[in-house]
């Protein structure tokens, strides 16, 4: 709007505010600056709004709105006769019908069917809607149903998919940790979607090939393409990084049929590293308790060790959740997946972060030495 402006030499009077002239270079310095205070200041404005969201999460708290299905029983009413509700605590009824959701969808009844059986029942949802297959999914997936409290940001979900698990909420558990785990992983299943696109997905690397140079995602030539570019748009990379696509297709297939195998063959005595920081933060809170009610201890640093606690808590529940999509039998329960390249992607994103191609001070050519894989953390709640 405002280049539309400039252009067309326009002089703007407000009914209250200040005149903007764009007709002569002041006018438009001035208008530039005031636009510019105003978009900072609506950036700071949603910066603090996501921060007391996530703020409320990482304390476990209700994230405000409407309440969740299960939650928020009515306890009485407000001055103006609207109802109070409870977000802390379980509706009965809904509770009950999440756990026969669970059960249903454990013993392998579509979510289009469950979708059905309750809109026949009467059930509604919070909203008063029917149900769909995607209302039961989301509610199903979220770890609010077991006592976790969940965050998301538009960017998580872009790149994830998943919600990250900030910590223990302050809202009781309706489904047992083992239970969701199941479900979750049933739910996330590459191999139950049904619109599949096999154009969309004719490449199971896409996305996940950067160029080392410039940092650029790595592109192919064509629907059959052989081999994989760095095509900046603005023509800036200067190395122009290529790599044969079948060569680093087969390179990665290897690299993860192993470390599948190493997550498999890990030792059942292995205890988990998230579970031991866990248990070690615990100990040292029980430790400090005493201290902190007595006023030894100030409250920061109470804050700091619950604050840590949460952190170990998110990383726990994200590696079992992680793990719990990945194959049984390691490179055995890749290599069943066969030409699926949807259900690899799946695993592709659980396992790795990228792969980088370049190194070597060369640009092309099949080597090695020039491809590095990037694995994820599986704790990390990214």
């Amino acid at each position: 709007m405002i280049e539309l402006f400039k252009a067309r030499n326009v002089r703007l009077i407000p009914v209250r505010g200040t005149t903007m002239d764009f007709t002569s270079a002041d006018g438009r310095m001035m208008a530039d600056i005031i636009f510019s205070i105003d978009a900072g200041e609506a950036e700071r404005t949603a910066e603090r709004v996501a921060r007391a969201a996530q703020q409320r999460a990482e304390q476990g708290r209700h994230h405000g709105g409407p309440r969740a299905y299960g939650y928020g029983p009515i306890v009485g009413t407000d001055h103006a006769g609207k109802p109070v509700r409870d977000f802390y605590a379980l509706v009965p009824d809904e509770a009950a019908v999440i756990r026969r959701i669970a059960a249903d969808v454990l013993a392998g009844m579509p979510l289009g069917a469950i979708a059905r059986q309750l809109n026949a029942e009467g059930v509604a949802t919070v909203t008063g809607r029917r149900w769909d297959p995607t209302t039961v999914k989301e509610m199903m997936v979220n770890p609010r149903l077991i006592g976790m409290r969940g965050y998301q940001t538009r960017a998580t979900r872009r790149s994830t998919g998943t919600i990250a698990v900030m910590g223990e909420a302050q809202w009781p558990a309706i489904l047992d940790v083992d239970t969701w785990e199941q479900i979750r992983a049933i739910l996330t299943d590459a191999s139950r979607r049904t619109n599949t696109n096999a154009q969309k997905l004719r490449r199971m690397l896409a996305g996940f090939v950067y160029c080392a140079s410039c940092g650029h995602k790595l592109t192919g030539n064509g629907a059959n393409g052989k081999r994989l570019y760095c095509q900046r748009r603005n023509g800036r990379c200067a190395a122009k990084v290529r790599i044969g696509e079948s060569f680093l297709v087969e390179l990665v297939s290897l690299a993860v049929r192993k470390r599948l195998d190493d997550l498999v063959l890990q030792p059942v005595a292995t205890e988990d590293p998230a579970a031991a920081e866990l248990a070690t933060l615990e100990a040292r809170k029980s430790a400090l308790a005493d201290r902190w009610a007595s006023g030894k201890m100030d409250d920061d640093a109470h804050k700091a060790i619950v604050r840590q606690i949460r952190e170990a808590e998110a990383r726990r529940h994200t590696s079992a959740r992680r793990r719990a999509t990945l194959p049984v039998d390691g490179a055995a329960g890749w290599d069943e997946l066969g030409d699926d390249i949807a259900a690899k992607r799946v695993i592709l994103t659980q396992l790795i972060d990228g792969v980088i191609i370049g190194g070597d001070g060369t640009i092309e050519g099949d080597e090695v030495q020039r491809v590095r894989i990037v694995w994820r953390d599986l704790n990390d709640p990214r």
